[in-house]
């Protein structure tokens, strides 16, 4: 908490306000640990004069209470949806001449750099990061590499879309993009399908995401 202001942001957040998420170890919840966190995190985030946002699951009533009873007041409403892999419909062909390729979980170097490349390319102006990019450390701290897809056609990176687990057996999307000029031509659409591809080889039978 006492880093807030020397964040990867350089002191100011993304956005304008600091995106806090608390999570406590399954045999101390309920003891008051996350709120203890929540208030230390809220108290450091006021002493700079930053607004405090945070996503919570709608799906679930406890989250939102908790959220609630720290005086957060909801913006936006946003479903979980899930897919059965198992009895996923049939799915258009990629586009012609598209390919894709994956994070390794050894990733060197350059892989890393030529994902977040194309993670800026594709996702800088979504709504989730207000057109501020996310600091590549940071970035690199939230990617689960083998829940990834990058979209290229003519050696250009157009789509991608990156997951994490939620579960054993499920992986929830985090983040998908498209190239802002090469949009409504099914690109995003096809890094969705190739995400769908690569979790069932990988053993996982539910993808959620919580856009429509």
């Amino acid at each position: 908490l006492g880093e807030l202001e020397g964040s990867p942001y350089g002191g100011a957040p993304a956005g304008g306000a600091v995106l806090a998420r608390v999570a406590v170890v399954a045999a101390w919840r309920g003891r008051g640990v996350g709120s203890a966190l929540a208030g230390r995190l809220s108290a450091a985030a006021g002493t700079a004069d930053w607004p405090v946002a945070t996503m919570v699951p709608d799906h679930d009533p406890r989250f939102r209470a908790f959220a609630a009873q720290r005086g957060f007041q909801p913006v936006e409403h946003s479903e979980m949806y899930e897919l059965d892999l198992d009895t996923r419909p049939g799915r258009p062909a990629a586009p012609e001449g598209m390919r894709f390729w994956s994070l390794p979980e050894d990733a060197a170097g350059g892989q890393w750099q030529a994902a977040y490349q194309a993670f800026l390319a594709c996702c800088l102006d979504t709504p989730d990061l207000h057109g501020e990019p996310v600091p590549f450390a940071q970035w690199r701290r939230l990617i689960y590499p083998p829940a990834s897809i990058i979209a290229v056609l003519d050696d250009v990176a157009v789509a991608c879309t990156f997951a994490v687990p939620d579960g054993q057996h499920a992986w929830r999307v985090a983040m998908t993009g498209t190239a802002p000029a090469l949009r409504r031509r099914g690109f995003g659409l096809a890094v969705k399908v190739a995400l769908e591809d690569l979790a069932q080889r990988h053993g996982i039978r539910y993808l959620r995401t919580n856009t429509r």
